[in-house]
């Protein structure tokens, strides 16, 4: 059986779902502006900037995550984050890459 869909019953219940997602979106705009500016080059530039700004925001916003560490070197590398839903059903998995490709010529 499947759950039946969040229901908003009345205009001021959308009213507030809409201001909640403005503040969101802000939000997430000024993650995005934040982890554009940490250099975040594969194999070249730590892990630790991106992975803190991430965690923070996360914590920010009550999404607790945990580290996921090197066994060899015991260095962040990953950021896990499990999120529990209020009904039964799906479950959705997000893997995403938090460092970029190196570009350009590193010795100029």
């Amino acid at each position: 059986m499947t759950p039946e869909p969040l229901r908003l019953q009345s205009m001021d219940n959308l009213h507030a779902v809409r201001s909640l997602a403005d503040v969101d979106r802000a939000s997430v705009i000024s993650l995005i502006q934040e982890l554009v500016r940490i250099p975040t080059r594969g194999g070249l530039d730590p892990c630790e900037p991106i992975i803190d700004c991430v965690s923070q925001w996360l914590t920010e916003h009550d999404l607790p995550s945990r580290c996921l560490h090197d066994i060899v070197t015991g260095r962040p590398v990953a950021l896990v984050c499990d999120i529990t839903g209020h009904h039964p059903g799906p479950r959705c998995v997000l893997d995403a890459c938090l460092d970029t490709a190196p570009f350009g010529d590193s010795s100029t």
